[in-house]
């Protein structure tokens, strides 16, 4: 799904900042998933009536697939009425009271979420003419200054951890962790990043450009509450060539990177 979106971006004059992802049923399921795993590509996303994977016992959810709701903190979306299956509309509750706490601290997180369990397995009233109107004036968030990245090192829960995603909007781990969580923030010129439940070596590499912060001046990085650089940025060709390669995205580049061992 990844690369059709790429080559599509890379074939076809289509604007980046105007990629959604939809879908029904499994086609929910996956729109989830590529929302959660992959949140820089797309603009906003409609999960019609679909699933996350859930930890259940004794007839309660007591967890869901790691790595996908944190991560939606800059992609809008609907989530219309979930159908009648008994794994549908407690993980959409689930992942709701996810939501809740993570707006209690955090910018961002608009997913609404409309919860109607006795609606058929069907596009309910109004849907999906209700979504293509949300969508009409919704453009990516390219560059936030505000990340928060929880890392599945599988897209299934019993996956063999080979479609690990390494990029996350301004960020990249050469080998993130599984459960791995990222919280980073820009503020004025200095870059504040938080790794919890991964040990070092950490092999982040941090990419920057203008619409960040001021290129021109001193940057002060702090990972985990300790400076690891100061200094001004000098531009960078292959940061430039690694950052498009890395999405085939004209508008996500970057033009300046910090190597952080």
């Amino acid at each position: 799904m990844v690369s059709l979106v790429e080559m599509a971006k890379r074939t076809y004059d289509i604007d980046p900042d105007r990629v959604m992802v939809a879908g029904f049923s499994m086609g929910g399921t996956g729109s989830w998933f590529h929302a959660g795993r992959h949140p820089h590509l797309y603009a906003a996303a409609f999960p019609f009536s679909g699933v996350i994977f859930p930890d259940r016992r004794d007839g309660k959810v007591h967890a869901i697939h790691h790595g996908l709701v944190p991560n939606v903190r800059h992609v809008p979306s609907i989530t219309p009425p979930a159908p009648t299956t008994p794994s549908a509309p407690d993980t959409y509750v689930f992942a709701e009271e996810m939501l809740a706490k993570l707006r209690a601290d955090h910018d961002g997180y608009e997913t609404h979420f409309q919860l109607a369990p006795k609606v058929a397995h069907a596009f309910p009233a109004g849907e999906p003419q209700g979504a293509f109107e949300f969508m009409t004036n919704k453009k990516r968030r390219t560059f936030p200054k505000t990340l928060t990245w929880e890392v599945s090192a599988s897209p299934l829960p019993d996956g063999d951890g080979r479609l690990v995603s390494r990029d996350f909007y301004w960020l990249r781990f050469e080998s993130p962790a599984d459960f791995q969580r990222t919280e980073a923030k820009i503020e004025g010129q200095e870059v504040h990043v938080t790794v919890t439940k991964k040990e070092p070596p950490l092999g982040l590499t941090i990419y920057l450009s203008p619409e960040l912060l001021d290129v021109t001046k001193e940057v002060t990085v702090f990972v985990n509450d300790i400076v690891k650089f100061r200094g001004v940025l000098e531009p960078s060709f292959s940061a430039i060539l690694e950052s498009m390669s890395a999405r085939l995205d004209r508008s996500m580049v970057f033009d300046r990177r910090i190597e952080v061992p």
